[in-house]
């Protein structure tokens, strides 16, 4: 309830949107149908020639290219603080973090199904789809958090979880 008038609404999403940007499902943020109604949409895209959510030049990073960076950042900043280099300074209920490179990342959460067992972690967690393809079922993302300062990687549902998204320019 972002506006606090008791409940979740279209002004609810729009104040979101506006704060952390849109949430995807892996599907979408990697330009894929959704299989679960059709099998055989399987490995088909919603628009073909377009490689994800992220405008021309850009990308959405590869499991690969997220550990290349958080590698980077335990280099340069131990491995206690990889995060906090690149969250925000404001925005987070643990207080941010130096936003050392102009990151500006921003505790948006993310959306699951209704009914889930998951309390409100808005203001408190980071969580990106990546590009890698988990398994039929779950893509991978990382999360960050201002709580232990490091970055996480994992998979989830594909169809059932909303993530935001971060595009890393094509080289």
């Amino acid at each position: 309830d972002l506006d606090n008038d008791g409940d979740f609404d279209t002004q609810d999403s729009l104040l979101y949107v506006n704060q952390y940007g849109p949430l995807y499902s892996w599907y979408a943020a990697n330009n894929y149908y959704d299989p679960t109604p059709n099998p055989a949409l399987e490995g088909l895209r919603l628009r073909p020639g377009v490689r994800d959510a992220c405008p021309q030049g850009w990308h959405i990073p590869s499991q690969s290219e997220w550990q290349e960076l958080r590698l980077y950042l335990e280099q340069q900043h131990g491995y206690d603080t990889t995060a906090s280099v690149l969250l925000s300074r404001t925005g987070w209920q643990g207080g941010g973090g130096s936003d050392l490179y102009g990151f500006r990342m921003l505790p948006g959460a993310y959306w699951q199904e209704p009914g889930s067992s998951h309390g409100n972690i808005l203001g408190k967690v980071a969580f990106l789809w990546l590009s890698t393809d988990g398994n039929s079922a779950n893509g991978a993302y990382v999360q960050m958090d201002d709580f232990d300062k490091r970055i996480y990687g994992s998979s989830i549902g594909k169809g059932i979880h909303g993530l935001c998204v971060r595009c890393l320019k094509d080289r």
